[in-house]
């Protein structure tokens, strides 16, 4: 049984101030400028048991945890959060026999928006488009379970659901007073997935290995507090991948290449319509010194087909269509040698989520 306590605080202070050119000079816009200070506090307390007996192991946890966040302005101060908040996981498992085995999870999490989204600064793309940071946005929770049976110790069968409250994703909003199409993350009132996965490995003769996944998504999302068009919008679609190793050589030279893909149909995002996208990607890995060496060579991303083949809004008065043409393909060389006896050193990673853009 383990059990502990875990208080935390933050602090992030962002301060805007504009400048207007005068002529040769720069003249302080005293009423645009913006300070802005978030405060959050938090505490939890968890406890977790594990047991097995027979067929049957598992593992339960729960945490519960209190959480306040206070936004202070020029003009005031304003409480964005002030709740408690439960979260439990889950992992069971009961062995019918070494061949069949069923497994039971259930997850949850909270995930935090980063510094740069929760910043009130604009940011200009062009003539028509701006960033803008949203610092009223919320955390954003996860629920998630799963039942998987796996058959044979390698075909897997799985259902799931998960269920996220209050979560946040960027999303545009035409203006109807100023031609500008702002992008800001917002929070949803939840988002709803369910589905089925089934993942399928095989070979082919003595050299060739390969892994087939297939995915079946149902998605609803519901937000009642975007501007004056609120959605709630379903969509069904799907996913397959597929990943090969071939053995080229065992032996003197010991060469493998790998050649993995997917394809997602089209699904959506928030008030976006999504196309579909596919990767493609390609590699070769040498093997010598008995194992202790290798040179691998990558290409990922090959027809440059990872972003959506089309993102569309068209919901209420909302219009747009945005083509990206910046995707790009990668191409690497790594070389590994392995020394005898040497042991990896262990540090404690720090958490810097909150920092990216």
């Amino acid at each position: 049984m383990n059990y502990g306590v875990n208080v935390s605080t933050t602090r992030s202070r962002s301060d805007v101030e504009y400048r207007d050119k005068i002529g040769s000079d720069y003249v302080f816009d005293d009423e645009r400028f913006r300070h802005d200070l978030q405060k959050e506090w938090g505490g939890n307390l968890f406890a977790e048991v594990s047991r097995s007996f027979g067929r049957f192991s598992g593992t339960v946890s729960l945490k519960a945890e209190y959480f306040r966040s206070d936004y202070e302005t020029l003009t005031g101060t304003t409480t964005l959060w002030d709740d408690w908040a439960f979260f439990p996981n889950a992992s069971l498992s009961y062995v019918i026999t070494p061949s069949h085995i069923l497994q039971f999870n259930v997850s949850s999490d909270k995930s935090y928006p980063s510094y740069w989204s929760v910043n009130p600064q604009t940011s200009y793309i062009n003539s028509y488009s701006v960033i803008r940071g949203n610092p009223e946005l919320k955390p954003g929770r996860s629920y998630e379970g799963q039942l998987m049976y796996i058959f044979r110790q390698k075909y897997i069968f799985m259902g799931f659901v998960e269920y996220q409250p209050d979560k946040f994703t960027q999303l545009p909003y035409q203006s109807d007073d100023v031609l500008e199409n702002v992008f800001r993350f917002e929070n949803l009132d939840y988002s709803l997935s369910s589905g089925v996965a089934v993942i399928t490995p095989f070979a082919i003769g003595k050299r060739i290995n390969s892994r087939v996944t297939l995915h079946g998504i149902r998605l609803q999302e519901k937000s009642s507090g975007f501007y004056d068009t609120p959605f709630n919008n379903t969509r069904v679609f799907g996913r397959v991948g597929m990943n090969n190793t071939i053995n080229i050589s065992d032996a003197k030279p010991n060469l493998k290449f790998t050649l993995d893909g997917y394809y997602v149909s089209p699904a959506q995002q928030g008030v976006y319509r999504l196309g579909y996208s596919y990767d493609v990607s390609a590699g070769l890995k040498w093997l010598f010194a008995g194992d202790k060496g290798s040179i691998s060579v990558k290409y990922d991303n090959i027809f440059r087909s990872h972003y959506p083949s089309y993102m569309k809004v068209d919901v209420g008065n909302q219009y747009s269509n945005m083509n990206m043409y910046d995707d790009s393909s990668y191409f690497g060389v790594a070389f590994v040698w392995k020394f005898g006896g040497y042991k990896e050193k262990k540090y404690t990673k720090v958490d810097d989520s909150r920092f990216g853009k």
